[in-house]
Parts: structure tokens; C-alpha cells; sequence
């Protein structure tokens, strides 16, 4: 039957899941495993305009009629760059709605990991604190909800969520065991992205991946006679077919422009049908969009660059029109398909957006971002919202547009994001700074680099250092990264650094020049080529009963490497176990050298 449903579940309006019986069967049995306490992870996968979001829409009916809470979001093509933008899409309605006690209480134990993502947080050098403890704490909030009721997590347009998001959805979804949570998820197959490597994650953890088919040459007639009559005779039915390969959206759209444009005779909608050739979606859509009132195409130009759901008033300045016109003219869209029902100023289609996106020159839609960057900027939006529009402007030598990128930048390492913070950073680098901000620009790209392990971050920081004309500056750039480059085994080029920098230490302030020599010797001992110089600088400092807390670590740990009595070792860090000076850096291999001299000592 073309029109069956599973547990009588109908979409709203005029539109119903065509032969998708196969894929609400399973969707209904994952829906009633999570009311049981098993969890499972769907996805359903496929070209553009096969029906993914319908069956997503279905998701969310079967689930309210089982009493459960949903959670939704969707990936938008523009968002990729915007950290753990789908994820607070996803939780921040239940933030809004929820009493701050409530809400502490979702985040109580393990979840209070999860708050940066939503509030910020201080930025952390090493890379397996932020970014891992924030999976940690998003899986727990998710537990959490789950605990009161169960839980359905819908993620459509997956393929466009930015990568933090991905790696918690692949955190999730291979800890669902035991779980009352569903997680389902839409897939738009095609060319694979910068984060494929999570998509695939999340893909072998799918049982099971559904993937739709075309429509029969039966469910293309059904739409036909809907859309033109019954009237409407098999030839018309299989040349819509033919001309959109059975998709469904690409179906609707074609039989749309035809009503619209009242062909509804056979003869002549084959004709018209033949001459829009297979792929009608674009022309379609400047078509209804020309036909339209002044200011409907600068409208849509607006929204596309925006990207996603936008308010009326930026939309409408955007597009060089007052609000009210806009307003208007967005009614108009609507009545016509191109923009989607309700008062949410949204694409009927991803498909719809793409045609008008692509539509616009490269130059004209760098300036159209730069404007909608600044639009946002009016606004005090985010810095990472801003910074999204700014990825796709041209290079100005801004120094507004740098500390905007910056700023960003800064946000996204706060939420345990530093893949999006370098994004971010290479984009300022490319506006470019003034000379006297490059050298903290570049600092913060190498530890950002650095935290997420990429092969740049020592050449990076090395030239962050070499461009520091100051003496101060340049020596506690130079320490930050050292300490940061030794913990990610970069021995010989943190000692480098240190070095250098202490060329001016007659200009250094002395705790920033014993801190420097500390480090330098920790990196240096690590190589048998420089381990003397190492250990010439340990005996310098092992005896000074002034000595700091670095130095006392390491010559505790010297002491325990060459035999000496536990009772020496352990004097040596009284006064710092006793809490009598500051404890080491914790963005250092100092912490691991006190543990491994306790260890030893014990």
C-alpha cells in the first residue's frame, strides 16, 4: 500500500512516506528498544531529496507517541567550523527550559565536565584534558536525561556538523549499551568531507543503516495525480520519473513548478518535463524566485549566506530592504515553496539553498559574508558566530576582523575545541595582524596546533619566539611553548627555544630566567648529545636552599636515578609536598617528573 504507516504515523500536512515501510518498521522497533533501556544508534543515509529528514520527522512522531524526549539538531554546510554547534543545537532548548537548579543538576558529578561547552572556559594546554574530559561530560549530561525519561538524539545533515560535534556523536554512540538512548542520525552520501573518518566511525556503530530508495514508477503516479489530478495518465508519470531518477524531492519540486505554472494537460507537461531535463531543482527555483516580487531574489541571496534560521531583521538588512518589506516578501516565499512553512526563516531544502548559494559569484559571496560578519558584530553576536561569515570574506588587513577571529578563537579553546581555534587563527594570520599582535597570534596557533597533535605546532611556536623583539615577551613565549612542546616529546626543539631566550637573561626578571633553565634542562637531559649540559645545569641548582619547586623535582628525580637514599629525594620536595611553594606548571612535563621521583621513592 503506497501510503502505509507504521503505528499510524503520519507527517503533518499534505505529505506521507511513500514505500518507506521497510525503514518505519525498523525506526518504530529502535524507538520502542530505548523505552526498554536498550540503546541503539540508526542511520539512514542517501542522496540529496531522498526522503532522510521525512524519516527523521517520523522519528520524532513514533517517539512522542512514546512519551520520550528529543533532542534535535541539524548540520548546516556554512556551521562546520563552528565548535560543538550541533551539540549546543542540541542542548541548549533544554538549558532555556529547565530552572537553573535543574539544570546544576543535570550537570552534577561527571556531566559538570559538559558546562564548558556551554559557558566556556579556561583554555588547557594539553590536549588530553579539555578536549576528551568535554566528551566525557556531554555523554554524562545525555545519561542524565536519559535517567529521567528516555532519550531520542536526531541529528540531520550529520555530514555538515562540525568535527568537536562528531567526536562526541562517535563518543556516544559507542556507549549506548544498557542506555535508554536512540540516537538517529541522516547521512547525505556524496564526496567525502574533512571529517570522514568520524562519519565512518559513526556509521560502524549504526545497527542498522537504512538506506532509501528511489520511488517506484506506482508512488511517482500516486504524486502525480496528487499534484496535476487524477487525470494525469502513466506516460506523464514515467517522464517525471525519468527526468528525476525517482527522487523524491526532485519529484516534488518538478510536479510543483508544473502546477504552479498551470501545465497540467498531459501533452504539455510531458513536453515541459522533457525540456527541463534531469535536473530541475535550480532552474525551478530561480524561476519561482524571478517571478516574484522586487527584492525576493536579494532576500534568498541573504538567507543562503546566513546559512541557517536567521532573524527577520538581519536577513532583511542583509538584503538591503526594511524589515517589513522583507517580511512580506518572505510570505511570498513561502507561498512558493522555496522557503519552508512557519515563521522560521528557513530553506524548504538544503537542495533549495545549495542552487542559491552556488548561484552567487565566488567575489560577490565573499562580500556578502564579510557584511553579514559585520551585520552580526552590530549585534554583539558570538565571536564565533561572526567568525563563521569571516572564514568566508577575503583577507582586508582588518584589525577589527583579527581580534573578531581571535576572540573566536579563544572561545573555541575554552570549550576544548583547539582544531577549531586553529582554523580560526589561520584565518586572522591571513588578514594579516599588525607586526607587534603576529607574534602572540602565532603563539596561541602553535599551542592550539600543539593540542591537537598536529606536525606544525614546534615551527610555529619557533617563529612565534624568533619574531618576540621584546626580551620579556619573548622569553615567556618561549617557556609556554617549551613546556608545552616537551609534553608532546618536541625535546630537542623546546630546548632550542629555551636557549635562545636565555641569550638576554641579563634583561630577564630571575624567576622567569630559573623557570627558562628548569625547562631547558628537563628537555636537554632527554638527549644522550646534550644530557651533560643537563646535568650541569642540575648542580647548579640542586643544592640552593632557595631552589623552586621545578628544580627541586628534578633533582629529586636525578637523585632517585643514580641510588641515592629516598630519605635525600624526598627532603628535597618537603617543603613543596607540604605545600610551602607553588606547585609546577600543570601545562608541563613537570607534574609527571614529581610523580615518577614519588614513584620511585615510595
Amino acid at each position: 500500500m503506497l501510503e502505509s504507516v507504521v503505528e499510524g504515523v503520519r507527517l503533518r500536512g499534505r505529505e506521507l512516506l511513500l514505500e518507506r515501510d521497510a525503514e518505519l518498521a525498523v525506526i518504530a522497533g529502535a524507538v520502542a528498544g530505548a523505552v526498554e533501556g536498550r540503546g541503539s544508534v540508526v542511520l539512514v543515509e542517501g542522496p540529496p531529496g531522498i526522503g532522510k529528514t521525512s524519516l527523521l520527522r517520523a522519528t520524532c512522531e513514533l517517539a512522542r507517541d512514546r512519551d520520550l524526549r528529543i533532542v534535535m539538531a541539524r548540520g548546516f554546510a556554512l556551521e562546520g567550523d563552528f565548535p560543538f554547534g550541533v551539540v549546543r543545537q542540541l542542548f541548549e532548548p533544554v538549558r532555556l527550559a529547565t530552572a537553573e537548579r535543574e539544570w546544576a543538576q543535570l550537570l552534577d558529578g561527571a556531566a559538570g565536565l559538559a558546562a564548558r561547552v556551554f559557558d566556556g572556559g579556561e583554555i588547557s594546554r594539553v590536549q588530553d584534558d579539555a578536549p576528551y574530559a568535554t566528551l566525557h561530560g556531554l555523554f554524562w549530561l545525555a545519561a542524565n536525561l536519559a535517567a529521567e525519561r528516555p532519550l531520542v538524539v536526531v541529528v540531520d545533515d550529520v555530514q555538515w556538523a562540525d568535527p568537536p560535534s562528531l567526536r562526541w556523536l562517535a563518543h556516544l554512540a559507542h556507549r549506548l549499551q544498557g542506555l535508554p538512548i536512540l540516537l538517529v542520525l541522516a547521512r547525505r552520501t556524496g564526496p567525502d568531507s574533512r571529517s570522514a573518518a568520524l562519519l565512518d566511525e559513526l556509521r560502524a556503530a549504526a545497527r542498522p543503516v537504512l538506506r532509501p530508495g528511489t520511488l517506484s514508477l506506482e508512488a511517482t503516479a500516486a504524486l502525480v495525480r496528487g499534484w496535476l489530478g487524477e487525470h494525469a495518465h502513466g506516460e506523464l508519470s514515467a517522464a517525471c520519473r525519468a527526468a528525476t531518477g525517482g527522487n523524491p524531492f526532485l519529484l516534488d519540486s518538478l510536479l510543483s513548478a508544473l502546477a504552479a505554472e498551470g501545465i497540467v494537460h498531459d501533452g504539455d507537461a510531458i513536453a515541459h518535463v522533457a525540456k527541463l531535463g534531469p535536473e530541475p531543482v535550480a532552474r525551478t527555483v530561480m524561476r519561482r524566485v524571478s517571478a516574484l516580487p522586487d527584492g525576493a531574489e536579494a532576500l534568498t541571496r541573504a538567507l543562503a549566506v546566513f546559512g541557517g534560521p536567521v532573524a527577520l531583521r538581519l536577513a532583511a538588512a542583509l538584503g538591503g530592504q526594511p524589515p517589513e518589506a522583507a517580511g512580506r516578501v518572505a510570505d511570498a516565499l513561502r507561498a512558493a515553496g522555496v522557503l519552508a512553512p512557519g515563521s522560521t526563516l528557513e530553506f524548504a531544502h538544503p537542495i533549495v539553498r545549495t542552487a542559491i548559494y552556488e548561484a552567487i559569484a565566488p567575489g560577490e559571496r565573499a562580500l556578502w559574508h564579510a557584511q553579514a560578519a559585520a551585520l552580526l558584530a552590530r549585534e554583539d553576536a558570538d565571536a564565533e558566530r561572526v567568525a563563521l561569515h569571516l572564514l568566508h570574506s577575503e583577507p582586508a588587513g582588518s584589525s577589527e576582523v583579527v581580534e573578531l577571529l581571535w576572540s573566536a578563537a579563544r572561545s573555541a579553546s575554552g570549550r576544548g575545541a583547539p582544531d577549531a581555534a586553529a582554523v580560526h587563527l589561520i584565518r586572522a594570520l591571513d588578514e594579516p595582524p599588525d607586526h607587534e599582535a603576529k607574534p602572540a597570534l602565532l603563539t596561541e596557533l602553535g599551542l592550539a596546533l600543539a593540542a591537537d597533535r598536529r606536525a606544525a605546532a614546534p615551527q610555529i611556536l619557533r617563529e612565534a619566539v624568533e619574531l618576540s623583539t621584546d626580551p620579556r615577551e619573548r622569553a615567556e613565549r618561549a617557556l609556554l611553548s617549551a613546556r608545552l612542546l616537551g609534553l608532546w616529546a618536541y625535546y630537542d626543539i623546546a630546548a632550542e627555544i629555551c636557549r635562545d631566550a636565555l641569550a638576554a637573561r641579563d634583561s630577564l626578571d630571575p624567576t622567569l630566567v630559573d623557570e627558562l633553565e628548569a625547562e631547558l634542562c628537563v628537555n636537554a637531559g632527554v638527549s644522550p648529545a646534550t644530557i651533560a649540559e643537563a646535568l650541569t645545569l642540575v648542580a647548579g641548582h640542586a643544592d640552593d636552599p632557595a631552589a623552586s619547586s621545578s628544580w627541586r623535582i628534578i633533582a629529586a628525580f636525578v637523585d632517585s636515578m643514580r641510588g641515592r637514599p629516598a630519605v635525600d629525594s624526598l627532603a628535597r620536595l618537603g617543603p613543596l609536598l607540604a605545600g610551602e611553594l607553588s606547585p609546577p606548571a600543570p601545562d608541563s612535563t613537570m607534574p609527571g617528573i614529581l610523580m615518577l621521583a614519588l614513584a620511585y621513592n615510595d
